[in-house]
């Protein structure tokens, strides 16, 4: 028994002993290795394998050295790597330092652990030509590679390991089977890509990223920062199933984004596999619009309004390649808010926004020009009759400072296409005010369709389409409205500071123009319509008073008063080169009838009107109506009445007596005044 455990004893250190030597035999060549090859056939090798792979060249510039044991480290300093012969830079890629150490035990279970891959000062420039090929397309520059018969290139990290074991969503033939990364990371990088179509040019640099990855059913973190337009941005991303999100099912991902102009989170599912999958919770949030567009663009942002300050939307997002949805949207925007559906398609020839959109109020006032102070426009008073007149004073200066010639800007018009339902509570456009608002907005290629469905404006209702089309040298406009019971004096009061005509008013018209200006617009507009307006009150012209003060000044009396009521006012127009023409205005009122014919010249903002007001059918005396907008006059033709009634001032009286001969001598009297 005692010479059984001898012997025993003697094979276990025999076992020993010859583990030993082999481990001694193994780091005495893992050791002699880097000794025994040269250091130029190494770097040949290398190379020459990268040429074969690529059809660039690789160029060691620097220090190169190999180490096996303990493991296997690869580090070469200054290294470049070529570019398209048609690119701008010579070089696809520079780097100061790549250090690369791999753990040799876990490959013989079919495990490949990266002790550490660290990118000292990576510098890496991608670049597409006018035609949009793009200079890491290698297939292009080696034929074989493009047919498939170039060897691949060695693993060298987790894409590849994953794919040979089928971890990126199954169906590996083999190989190695997992993944574990220690120390990854780069090291003040740059990145720039260059645009050959349009020659714009995007540079992420002082790049610095960690990377941890233990296996591919471990968690994966990624944290780090990168510089854009002179402002660092913190990234995190958290991936606790990296096979999943590797599958073409995906798996959960946690993104996060931070950056001065802009903080942007992400909790959902991607699919990295083919053409990127994400959906989940998304949360924005930009403190100042305008600053994240200057930033982005990298140059300074003009805004001719007080708005685009903070916006934040959350909601349910779904990114399937070039499509981006977001349903049950909170969104905020200035002082903004609203709920919605939205949808954006980056592809194409030019973006697109489709969806649906409920808001609050929709105060546009912050996105437009500040408009210079306008003095107030009450009504005029009428001017004084004058027993000499014998015609129409003549006209006042025309009023043409209030068209713009700057030409319009419809560049926008052509920038996207959008097919989207908005309601609102209510719109404000400058002091104009709406109650509950729905529209329906398409931009085409250009061309902008607004279907009005129902906008509340001042106790009535207004219904239509509005058009833009931008696709030719000048902006057309073309449009169909439909007014009904809108109380037009809060609406001039808001419009026009005119507070002086009240009524409700019923409008069908339309319109239509085609100009690079505000004047151009104006001066052809073309058109037709109709007006009805119901129960109004002319303030600051009393008609029957003039028309009793006409009579007066050639029987010794005297006239004036402070308003006009009225039943009714209708009157049909035409438009024409800016001109509203209208022949056949009828107003009717409990002490007086009146019709009218006249113009309104839109581009020179000039009014010449003529009313025949008539007192209980027996004293017409026309009223001329003149001058600019700012500024109408109101003045009796006495002439006019004299030659339209008997001839002259004692038979228009002595006729307005015998036409209210039933009336009474009293009646007469209280109609001309004491």
């Amino acid at each position: 028994m005692a010479r059984h455990r001898s012997g025993a004893r003697r094979a276990v250190q025999w076992l020993i002993g010859i583990v030993v030597i082999v481990v001694v035999l193994f780091v005495a060549v893992a050791v002699a290795i880097p000794a025994l090859v040269p250091v130029d056939t190494l770097r040949g090798r290398i190379t020459g394998a990268v040429h074969d792979a690529t059809g660039r060249d690789l160029a060691i510039n620097g220090g190169l050295s190999l180490s096996v044991f303990p493991t296997l480290a690869v580090s070469a300093r200054d290294v470049s790597f070529s570019n398209a012969p048609w690119a701008a830079s010579r070089a696809m890629a520079r780097l100061d330092r790549i250090d690369f150490r791999l753990r040799l035990l876990p490959l013989l279970s079919g495990r490949v652990e990266i002790a550490s891959f660290v990118l000292e000062g990576p510098q890496i420039y991608l670049e597409t030509d006018k035609q949009g090929h793009g200079n890491w397309d290698f297939g292009a520059a080696n034929p074989a590679l493009a047919s498939g018969s170039a060897p691949a290139p060695a693993v060298s990290g987790g894409a590849n390991a994953s794919k040979q074991s089928g971890g990126a969503g199954g169906g590996g033939t083999g190989g190695l089977s997992e993944i574990a990364l220690g120390d990854v990371r780069i090291q003040n990088g740059k990145l720039v890509y260059t645009d050959g179509a349009s020659g714009q040019a995007q540079t992420l640099d002082q790049a610095n990223l960690k990377v941890s990855l233990a296996s591919l059913e471990s968690p994966l973190a990624v944290t780090g920062s990168v510089r854009w337009h002179e402002k660092a941005v913190q990234l995190t991303m958290a991936a606790p199933n990296p096979r999943g999100v590797m599958g073409a099912s995906g798996a959960p991902v946690q993104l996060k984004l931070a950056a001065d102009p802009v903080s942007l989170s992400f909790d959902g599912t991607l699919a990295a596999s083919g053409s990127p999958r994400a959906a989940g919770k998304i949360d924005l949030k930009v403190p100042s619009l305008r600053d994240l567009i200057a930033w982005s663009s990298g140059k300074p942002f003009a805004f001719p309004g007080k708005g685009l300050g903070p916006v934040a939307f959350a909601g349910d997002l779904a990114i399937e390649g070039p499509k981006i949805s977001l349903k049950g949207a909170q969104l905020s925007f200035d002082a903004i808010k609203g709920t919605g559906d939205l949808a954006f398609v980056s592809g194409g020839a030019r973006p697109s926004l489709s969806g649906q959109l409920t808001v609050a109020q929709l105060d546009l006032n912050p996105y437009l020009p500040e408009e210079a102070a306008k003095p107030a426009q009450g009504g005029a008073a009428p001017a004084p009759a004058s027993n000499k007149s014998a015609a129409p004073a003549p006209a006042a200066k025309a009023e043409t400072s209030g068209w713009s010639d700057d030409p319009i800007d419809a560049s926008a018009l052509k920038s996207a296409d959008v097919d989207l339902a908005l309601a609102a509570d209510g719109i404000v456009y400058r002091a104009v005010e709406t109650g509950k608002t729905q529209v329906h907005i398409g931009l085409a290629g250009g061309k902008l369709a607004a279907a009005l469905a129902d906008m509340a404006l001042y106790q009535g209702h207004v219904t239509g389409k509005v058009g833009l089309d931008a696709t030719g040298p000048a902006l057309a406009l073309d449009a169909q409205l439909k007014v009904d019971k809108v109380q037009v004096q809060p609406l001039l009061k808001a419009a026009a500071q005119y507070d002086s005509l009240s009524g409700a008013a019923q409008i069908d018209t339309t319109l239509s123009a085609k100009g690079r200006s505000q004047r151009e617009l104006v001066s052809a507009l073309a058109g037709r319509g109709q007006l009805n307006l119901q129960n109004g009150v002319l303030r600051g012209v009393d008609l029957v008073g003039m028309v009793k003060g006409a009579v007066k000044s050639v029987t010794g009396g005297g006239g004036g008063g402070g308003e006009t009521d009225f039943n009714a006012a209708k009157a049909s127009y035409t438009i024409a080169a800016g001109i509203l023409s209208s022949n056949d205005l009828d107003i009717d009122a409990q002490l007086f009838s009146a019709t009218g014919a006249g113009t309104v010249d839109m581009p020179k903002r000039m009014v010449n009107y003529r009313l025949m007001p008539k007192l209980i059918g027996a004293i017409s005396v026309p009223v001329n109506v003149q001058g600019p907008w700012d500024k109408i006059s109101w003045s009796p033709d006495l002439a006019g009445a004299v030659v339209g009634t008997a001839g002259n001032a004692a038979k228009l009286v002595e006729k307005g007596a015998k036409g209210l001969g039933s009336l009474g001598g009293g009646a007469l009297k209280g109609l001309l005044g004491n």
